[in-house]
């Protein structure tokens, strides 16, 4: 079972780009149950803004993936992928290491200090 920072890590991987900051934190808080009014008061953003953000990023996974992607399914659909394409962690990892773009990636893991930066 993937944790939230290795789902970034593979959801990253399969878009072919980093995401943003407020993406990282809605996909961590979602992967947490939070809801999106939740995930609003603590990022400091309207329930709006969050709905719109996490859509855009379900939509961009539905693509990517090939399948209906959304906050009830995504840990769910990322777990499946990750054990039918990827046999072992070591090397999925080994995979993540060589691609330049990635290996210098910084997960982000929502803290306080990040809440005013997401912004």
């Amino acid at each position: 079972m993937l944790t939230a920072d290795q789902g970034i890590v593979l959801a990253e991987h399969l878009l072919w780009c980093r995401f943003t900051k407020i993406q990282q934190l809605i996909f961590h808080y979602a992967w947490d149950e939070k809801s999106y009014r939740e995930i609003a008061k603590l990022t400091n953003h309207t329930e709006g803004y969050i709905k719109n953000a996490a859509a855009e990023l379900w939509h961009m996974l539905s693509q990517a993936l090939h399948t209906k992607v959304t906050k009830q399914n995504f840990t769910i659909v990322l777990n499946r992928y990750f054990c039918s394409t990827i046999p072992s962690v070591p090397a999925f990892q080994k995979t993540y290491a060589i691609h330049p773009s990635y290996a210098t990636a910084t997960l982000l893991k929502p803290s306080p200090l990040q809440y005013a930066e997401a912004k």
